[in-house]
């Protein structure tokens, strides 16, 4: 697809259909008012990169379910997986 609301559009009318967007950078914050669910991983580290997920508005988004996991043989960071809504 050439654009968001293209794809958008070309999947409205299927039931269930789920559509997940998986970046980069501009694609996560142009979806943001488009999107109804965040399925987000915070890995626990700091990293230089020139590529962020935006910052999610809390007045706009609920933190419905948060997972943390520590670092082990497979993972060399702590992390936490969240699912938050849109309000």
């Amino acid at each position: 697809f050439h654009s968001l609301e293209n794809c958008l559009e070309h999947y409205k009318d299927e039931t269930n259909r789920t559509v997940f967007i998986i970046g980069g950078g501009e694609i996560y914050t142009q979806s943001m008012e488009m999107a109804n669910t965040i399925f987000l991983t915070r890995v626990h580290t700091t990293i230089d990169g020139d590529t962020f997920f935006p910052k999610i508005d809390e007045t706009k988004w609920q933190l419905v379910s948060n997972e943390d996991f520590e670092m082990d043989e497979k993972h060399a960071f702590s992390y936490s997986f969240q699912k938050w809504e849109k309000k």
